[in-house]
């Protein structure tokens, strides 16, 4: 075996030459606020977990998009799969129009002809040529091909679990190959790779399920490799009020931060909540679990 390793007298001078040049590392997050909190970094392979119905497919497509609007030339590849690209399309257009979702997705009519449509329309045609979808079956192998003939630099890959790594790979070994195999695209190919993944329940104070509370780390759903495979882990928790968390778990390269955000259902979007909105997500009697939702209006699924 032919040993392989380098000096630190031979990263250094390369290290200060850049650090003297004055250009900050590439980041493509450009979502309004979130830009400390969940940066997607070219090498750096991100994660994010929460419950059914968080909005973290929505916030990962954001992310997507918005990184492709701030940044000419980028590339993106989304892989998601359990929802087909026009209904992730139909998200943004709602979001960028401010129109309801609703209305969008019944086809209102005359809902095309307002100012509001036209322009989602042009901003999404505007990057319509560098946001491309995976098309089935779901397999690292679908993905590495796709990667090598459209040449992404931002993955995103939604949710991890229900990707096959190889033939004949289930359950903890599954995952620990597709975690394996994201690595690769940031190490080799030096995309940034976002990937959203399940977590597990945790229980109620009446020993029920629940998502609520206690996520964290440890959460992801499956293997372990999920947590210590990343760069960075972001949990998000939303109510049924529209209040938000989205928070850092790790961070290999830099500062965990939070963000409270305000999660618009009918326009599907999220904003970073006004200081009157932090206030109320403080206060002690703010949690994000199903009880609290339950005792203030009872389930509405």
């Amino acid at each position: 075996m032919n040993p392989r390793y380098i000096t630190a007298g031979g990263i250094l001078g390369r290290l200060c030459s850049s650090i003297a040049a004055g250009v900050p590392p590439r980041c493509f997050t450009a979502t309004p606020g979130l830009e400390d909190v969940i940066p997607l970094r070219p090498g750096e392979l991100s994660i994010l977990g929460g419950a059914p119905g968080s909005g973290k497919t929505l916030l990962a497509v954001c992310l997507v998009v918005d990184a492709l609007r701030a940044n000419p030339g980028l590339r993106a590849l989304v892989a998601n799969v359990e929802m087909p690209p026009e209904r992730l399309l139909a998200r943004q257009l709602a979001r960028l129009s401010g129109l309801e979702l609703t209305r969008i997705e019944r086809h209102e009519p005359g809902i095309t002809d307002s100012p509001q449509f036209a322009a989602a329309v042009a901003t999404l045609e505007a990057i319509g040529d560098r946001l491309a979808f995976l098309q089935p079956p779901f397999s690292a192998g679908t993905l590495e091909a796709a990667g090598m003939k459209f040449e992404p630099e931002l993955v995103l890959v939604d949710y991890v679990q229900r990707f096959t790594a190889a033939p004949e790979t289930a359950g903890r070994e599954n995952i620990d190959g597709m975690v394996s195999f994201l690595r690769q695209l940031c190490t080799e190919a030096g995309c940034a790779v976002l990937a959203v993944a399940a977590v597990h329940r945790g229980k109620d104070s009446r020993g029920g399920s629940t998502y609520g509370g206690g996520i964290g780390l440890a959460s992801f759903r499956g293997s372990s490799e999920l947590e210590f495979g990343a760069d960075s882990c972001f949990t998000l928790q939303a109510n049924k009020r529209g209040k938000a968390l989205l928070a850092c778990c790790k961070a290999r390269y830099g500062e965990m931060r939070t963000a409270r955000l305000v999660f618009d259902f009918p326009r599907a979007s999220f904003a970073i909540a006004s200081i009157s909105d932090e206030a109320v997500l403080d206060d002690a009697g703010e949690r994000f679990t199903d009880e609290l939702d339950e005792a203030e209006g009872g389930d509405d699924e």
